[in-house]
């Protein structure tokens, strides 16, 4: 059985539900606490950072994590204590490549809140001048996750506080095609060199051909790896890149559930973001998509002055723009409903 959500807009009744139940589970669960640790990736040749957010046992002094003249912060306690039990944990990963080291912080206290262990992986950020680099993101991140879910489940301080499980991932842009690798789907390399042909629709193109980035040149046997990650219970593509790209088979060979969300109005979506495709394709798969939302409302809120900052800089100011007349907070609070949704729909399916 195939499922397929449409879903106009952030309708109000929906924010406030998303709202208030995120409300109910800090009341319920206390604060929300987060601790930083490093790994090492085998592949990479240096660490990897992780945070590692949860339900915290007690309400102390909480300082502002990620803020910067640009995007907000979020409050947490450092270091503080886990609540007693087991949690679901939610591996995150915020693409693209060259993407902020904080944006995808919001959910992460958002899941927090609602009873998860929300652990973010946040790979080296990638200089402008480094396109030749890039290509080899898109395989090193989903054995960045892999590094990470052995990190954490091998260590005391988080480990003894998982539901082993209940493991999803979370992803967005370049995070969501790490998703649905790790989910068992395959990039195809003809399909991937293919995103930056003349009428391809692939996001970084522009910079590949500055830095004259050839990507019929990458090593095919990298683009080709698999990266099916068994410990994975469920995973939720928000806005996944290279779609496209994917080997089809592979996707069809998909078996635990995956929940793909689109932001924007269908037709308006940016077409390598599109992924609406995957409802037939992979087997029981749920689609929907946030008609008010833009491609940048997965990003974190904005500060009051970010427009002028940006526009200072020579930006239009797009990444602190959604589509809609509903602003980013409740876009945010719809998109954390429908998250935690997917979370619970994946883990019941497959427990």
């Amino acid at each position: 059985m195939r499922f397929s959500f449409r879903v106009a807009g952030a309708l109000l009744s929906s924010v406030i539900l998303a709202v208030s139940g995120l409300a109910q589970a800090e009341t319920a669960l206390g604060a929300v606490g987060i601790q930083t640790t490093m790994i090492e990736s085998p592949m990479r040749s240096g660490p990897v950072a992780l945070s590692i957010w949860y339900p915290s046992d007690k309400a102390s002094a909480a300082k502002v994590i990620g803020g910067n003249a640009v995007f907000d912060g979020v409050e947490a306690i450092p270091d503080a204590g886990f609540a007693h039990g087991k949690f679901p944990a939610v591996f995150i990963a915020h693409g693209g490549i060259r993407s902020a080291p904080n944006l995808s912080d919001w959910i992460a206290r958002d899941l927090a809140m609602a009873g998860y262990v929300a652990i973010v992986v946040r790979p080296p950020r990638l200089a402008p001048d480094r396109a030749g680099d890039a290509v080899a993101e898109i395989w090193l991140r989903p054995e960045d996750y892999g590094a990470a879910l052995a990190e954490v489940k091998g260590n005391a301080r988080f480990g003894d506080h998982l539901d082993a499980g209940r493991i999803g991932f979370l992803g967005f842009q370049l995070g969501g095609t790490s998703a649905l690798m790790l989910a068992g789907a395959r990039l195809d390399p003809d399909g991937f060199a293919a995103s930056c042909d003349a009428g391809g629709i692939g996001l970084d193109c522009g910079w590949f051909a500055k830095n004259k980035v050839d990507l019929h040149k990458v090593d095919r046997a990298s683009i080709a790896q698999d990266h099916h990650a068994l410990d994975i219970a469920t995973v939720i593509a928000v806005d996944p890149e290279l779609t496209t790209g994917f080997d089809r088979q592979s996707l069809g060979a998909v078996t635990i559930p995956v929940s793909v969300i689109n932001l924007g109005k269908p037709g308006v979506i940016h077409p390598g973001l599109d992924a609406s495709a995957l409802q037939n394709e992979i087997p029981n798969a749920r689609y929907q998509t946030i008609d008010a939302a833009s491609r940048f409302s997965a990003f974190a809120t904005c500060t009051p002055k970010a427009i002028m900052i940006l526009r200072e800089d020579g930006d239009d100011g797009a990444i602190c723009m959604d589509d809609g007349d509903v602003n980013r907070v409740d876009i945010h609070a719809d998109l954390a409903r429908r998250i935690i949704e997917a979370l619970q729909y994946g883990f019941a399916q497959t427990r």
